[in-house]
């Protein structure tokens, strides 16, 4: 059964754990100008490779250069420079095969370990065994695209010389990827952020893996906005917290007291934490963690997004050992439900099995619940969920691909009409189910890079905000939720599924693109909002309506515009916090477009 973790109240030095006094590291000993520590992810994490904490290698970088049909710097095929690569470390590019036969190839060829350099913008992620993994003996590590560029095109220039392995600094604090906190609502739209507050508790773990006592530890955080709608970045939120001793072996949770409230509307929150003490910090690549949280126009999601193809950011797929039926679950506030509809969901699935044709479109079903607290305690129970909306998926863009990302409308469970489930009222909390049926071994998108442990271990209060839990027993087509799998051994990464919900098209006027274009701000707004119009056409009259969620109109102003061109200041210090629509109306047509009061 999905219980409520006790609420921890936030403060100062929170917990006391045991780090370690040594340090796994990729390290740069030369040239100077790009020395130092760097970000990796570790193949014997994944169950391959060596176990960098068995020992340290020490040796110049080179680049494989295969001689097959792939591209020669990927080492997927033999390698030619072979001779070149013995005794030294390899340098491989992410693509092609899987991780393993790269570092199989590099191995080989006698390298005395392997770095795989990413092939996308981004940090370093986990890497599968694959084929190969077994056959790999020696350390195998990934690193960004943007530091293999550099260390790549200093290579180009002379010699570069890498560390890899496990030892100690007298100074050295840090936080990894797992102990920072995150914004649970990774992506939400920005007129729900207003309605449930969008309060966000920044904070660190700061572990001390030095040999020496650290003091005078800062732990800064400052938070980055930038507008969707364009324009320059802005910095919304600065706190400092100090702990005057760090011991040895020992680790503690920091984080202001105050917490931030993201009232900037739709854009991207950068939230960036920098760890200083007394004395220099021998391995610095662990004092600054960087995340971010997106409030969006009409989509949530738990983990990143990417932008560039309008998708939940995802950095690997999971399944239960095994195979066979499973469902992945995410949970959603919506605070503001009036004038609304859960339109469609999101996901990437992918199988082992030769494609995804033999899985079966039948078999993959999204499913939307609704949970209904009825005791209030926090404590989800069958009785407390029902089915609202489904998803049905007739056939794969592909059947013969191995993945895809599927996009699909839902329907009302109860009707089975197409265009969404319209949402009956505010304050309701949905759980997104993306679910197979079968014998195959099934995997679903997660991003983890979006680890939520620090999160749901000191803040989460209740199953609604868990990055992700799993279901494999049914009761008929419900989910039997108490007795779920609950998740993975922590809670390393987040969902890639997004829910989109919409307005409701009499929410709204026509929105005829053809009368033109206008914009709002600002957006959300207390007192006014300005209004900027370009019409198609000139017009001698027009009309300014403001509506509500409901549907009902309250406020109407006219104006001769005898004109393309009108700009209006509409006051609104008299309505109520919440979500409105402006709509201009002409002779021939209106547009509309959305805008938040918040108090």
């Amino acid at each position: 059964m999905l219980r409520q973790l006790l609420v921890t109240l936030f403060a100062c030095a929170i917990f006391s754990v045991t780090a370690f006094a040594q340090q796994t590291v990729v390290l740069v000993n030369s040239p100077a100008n790009i020395a130092g520590s760097y970000n990796f992810t570790n193949a014997f994490n994944n169950g391959w490779g060596t176990d960098l904490t068995t020992g340290i290698w020490t040796e110049d970088v080179v680049q494989v250069q295969g001689v097959g049909p792939t591209a020669p710097n990927v080492g997927c095929d033999s390698l030619g420079n072979g001779a070149a690569l013995a005794g030294k470390i390899a340098i491989v590019d992410r693509g092609a095969c899987n991780f393993s036969l790269k570092a199989l190839n590099a191995q080989k060829a006698g390298a005395i370990a392997c770095v795989i350099v990413n092939n996308v913008a981004g940090p370093p992620v986990g890497m599968g065994a694959g084929t190969f993994g077994p056959d790999v003996m020696i350390p195998t590590v990934m690193i960004s695209l943007e530091d293999g560029s550099e260390i790549k095109d200093e290579m180009a220039m002379g010699i570069v010389n890498m560390t890899i392995g496990t030892f100690s600094f007298p100074n050295d604090i840090g936080s990894k990827n797992g102990d920072i906190l995150r914004n649970p609502n990774g992506v939400i739209p920005a007129a729900q952020a207003v309605g449930m507050n969008a309060e966000f508790q920044p904070g660190a773990i700061i572990n001390n893996f030095g040999e020496n006592n650290a003091t005078n530890v800062i732990l800064s955080t400052s938070i980055e906005f930038t507008p969707a709608s364009g324009g320059p970045s802005s910095n919304v939120y600065n706190s400092a917290e100090t702990l005057d001793l760090l011991e040895v072996d020992s680790a503690y949770l920091i984080g202001p007291d105050d917490l931030y409230v993201a009232n900037e509307g739709a854009g991207t929150y950068t939230v960036t934490y920098n760890i200083e003490a007394d004395g220099m910090d021998g391995f610095d690549a662990d004092n600054t963690a960087t995340t971010s949280f997106i409030q969006s126009e009409n989509v949530y999601a738990k983990g990143g997004w990417d932008s560039a193809n309008n998708q939940p950011a995802r950095t690997n797929a999971y399944t239960i050992s095994g195979g066979g039926s499973i469902e992945f679950f995410a949970g959603f506030r919506v605070p503001m439900g009036n004038g609304y509809k859960i339109d469609s969901v999101q996901f990437y699935v992918a199988t082992n099995a030769a494609n995804l044709g033999v899985v079966g479109a039948a078999n993959i079903t999204p499913y939307v619940y609704e949970w209904n607290d009825a005791n209030d305690d926090q404590i989800v129970t069958n009785d407390e969920i029902e089915i609202v909306a489904i998803g049905l998926i007739e056939s794969f863009p592909d059947p013969a691909a191995t993945a895809a990302w599927l996009k699909i409308g839902m329907l009302d469970f109860e009707t089975l009409e197409p265009g969404g489930y319209i949402i009956p009222d505010d304050n309701k909390t949905y759980f997104v189910g993306t679910r197979y049926t079968g014998a195959e071994t099934v995997f679903f998108g997660f991003d983890e890079n979006y680890d939520q442990d620090v999160y749901w271990n000191f803040i989460a209060p209740t199953a609604a905000d868990l990055s992700y839990f799993i279901v494999n027993v049914w009761d008929d087509i419900k989910p039997d939720i108490e007795n779920d799998l609950g998740f993975f051994t922590d809670l390393y990464g987040s969902t890639a599924i997004a829910l989109y919900v919409n307005q409701l098209e009499n929410s709204v006027g026509e929105n005829n693109p053809e009368i033109g274009s206008f914009e709002v701000y600002p957006n959300p707004t207390a007192n006014f909002v300005n209004v900027e119009t370009n019409f198609a056409k000139n017009y001698d009259k027009v009309d300014y309506t403001i509506v509500s969620n409901d549907g009902s109109v309250v406020g109407v102003i006219s104006r001769d515009v005898k004109g393309s061109v009108d700009n209006v200041s509409i006051e609104v210090s008299h309505l109520p916090a919440g979500q409105y629509y402006l709509n201009v109306n002409t002779v021939e047509g209106s547009i509309s477009k959305a805008f938040t009061v918040q108090r």
